[in-house]
């Protein structure tokens, strides 16, 4: 039986967000069940309730820089990937753990590559926890 992976996206602009849940449709070689917010309280609500395998946040939200939100988060698991229209190479090192970068606008080719790469850990993360 095939794993459904929870995937959280936390953006303030819905255009964004819309975006990224059609490429997902489209290139996941997965299925998944998607969650939305626009605000990092209430991603970090529905995180202490819900483990998400699978969480795309925008750099720069309401009241806080998506580098902060990924910093908070102690599970070592879950595969972050931060949207961003900024050179990301400005803070590519300050994470506490490993990070995928998104840049604006989206290039389709690098996100299928993406994805696929995210699916593959997922994967071995889940042959380590049968072994």
């Amino acid at each position: 039986m095939a794993t459904t992976y929870a995937i959280l996206i936390i953006d303030d602009e819905p255009n964004n967000v819309e975006l990224i849940s059609i490429l997902l449709e489209k290139y996941a070689p997965f299925s998944f069940q998607l969650s939305l917010t626009n605000t990092v309280e209430n991603a970090l609500e529905m995180m202490s309730s819900k483990a998400f395998q699978i969480v795309f946040s925008d750099y720069k939200l309401p009241k806080v820089y998506g580098t902060d939100f990924i910093n908070s988060v102690a599970d070592k698991r879950t595969q972050f990937i931060l949207c961003t229209a900024y050179d990301f190479k400005k803070f590519e090192n300050d994470f506490n753990k490993p990070v995928y970068f998104l840049q604006k606008p989206i290039d389709i080719d690098i996100f299928k590559h993406m994805i696929t790469h995210i699916y593959q850990t997922l994967m071995a993360y889940e042959k380590d926890l049968i072994l």
